[in-house]
């Protein structure tokens, strides 16, 4: 059994493995040198954000006011800073050699997650057998989870079970 280790500890070592954080820029496209405190804000966001926390409940774990870390979010946490992290880490993660273990990157998987959602939202509908939004996460062989979805429910999970074009 591996020893415990916290979720910051290993982002810190994944950081300090693959520059990841560098890709977190900020939006008003200025360059700026990030300091270790930014570092840390942006690490706080996106525990809140993969645990389901929230900025407020992560506020008070971590001790950074919620208005840093919403400020931080809104500045530096995009779609496009969050795809291009995940770029890096999964060219990584397709460097290393237990990578190649698991095949050349030429196959694909998908998996659907559905969550109950209350009442109308812009991005999914409730469906009587399936209720719920529809999270797609989709891992080519070798290369790591590379692509996530959200969409409708009622959109077939197997429509997308191809590996995209773009990647």
């Amino acid at each position: 059994m591996l020893p415990f280790a916290p979720i910051a500890s290993l982002l810190i070592e994944l950081d300090a493995r693959t520059h990841f954080l560098d890709c977190f820029t900020h939006a008003g496209g200025r360059k700026l040198t990030k300091t270790a405190e930014t570092k840390r804000n942006i690490l706080a966001v996106l525990i809140a954000m993969a645990t389901n926390l929230g900025l407020a409940r992560m506020s008070e774990a971590c001790g950074v006011s919620y208005d840093v870390l919403a400020w931080t979010m809104e500045w530096y946490v995009r779609e496009e800073t969050l795809r291009e992290a995940n770029t890096v880490i999964v060219d990584h993660h397709y460097g290393l050699e237990l990578a190649k273990v698991f095949g050349g990157g030429t196959m694909s998987s998908s998996d659907g997650q559905r969550f109950p959602v209350r009442g109308k939202t812009v991005t999914g509908r409730t469906m009587v057998i399936h209720g719920g939004q529809v999270l797609s996460t989709y891992t080519q062989s070798a290369r790591g989870r590379f692509w996530l979805y959200l969409g409708r429910t009622r959109i077939r999970d197997e429509l997308y079970d191809q590996v995209r074009p773009d990647r």
